[in-house]
């Protein structure tokens, strides 16, 4: 099943913290085509939502949580962190 990293989650709230979404909304991770894509939404009802500080970050639809046994992390680039999937 999808794991998220502590620092991940850090970066998801910071940067919807400084976005200009709409209250409620988090990050969606949904597979698109067979690639994975990341946009701002509402989480759906029976989503899986990962969440930092009490509020959540990323919400996914339980099927693509279960088939991805992977975790999202962070690396650190010289152009900042950026969001990784590691196996």
């Amino acid at each position: 099943m999808l794991q998220i990293s502590d620092s991940a989650k850090t970066l998801l709230k910071s940067s919807l913290d400084n976005e200009t979404s709409k209250p409620g909304e988090v990050y969606r991770l949904v597979i698109v085509e067979d690639r994975l894509g990341l946009s701002l939404g509402q989480p759906e009802e029976g989503d899986v939502l990962y969440e930092q500080d009490g509020a959540a970050v990323l919400a996914t639809p339980p099927e693509v949580a279960n088939e991805l046994d992977s975790t999202i992390d962070i690396d650190v680039t010289n152009e900042g962190p950026r969001l990784v999937l590691v196996a």
